[in-house]
């Protein structure tokens, strides 16, 4: 995957991880299509990252996929921070500790 893809604004997460979510952002998002129904569309790419996420390590995740004004919620816990920008979406991504 082309570094110049990601802006990783905040993290606080081990690199083997960090990657691996990059990995995982890429792949739901690459895919996506903004035009049609924006909030259905980043509600299922907010559930799709956070399954996938499971996936590859059994804690609790919560994504938030933000496109211009338009955002999925969740309540923030305690825990790993991930802030990325894949354009033209900006990702929070926490992982329970």
């Amino acid at each position: 995957m082309p570094k110049n893809e990601f802006v990783v604004n905040e993290q606080d997460m081990p690199w083997d991880l960090q990657e691996a979510v990059l990995r995982i952002i890429q792949s739901v998002l690459s895919t996506t299509s903004p035009r049609k129904h924006i909030n259905s569309t980043l509600y299922s790419a907010s559930a799709c990252i956070s399954a996938r996420l499971r996936e590859i390590e059994d804690k609790e995740w919560q994504v938030v996929v933000v496109l211009g004004s338009f955002t999925t919620t969740c309540i923030h816990k305690p825990g790993r921070l991930l802030s990325v920008f894949y354009k033209p979406y900006n990702i929070l991504i926490w992982q329970s500790v």
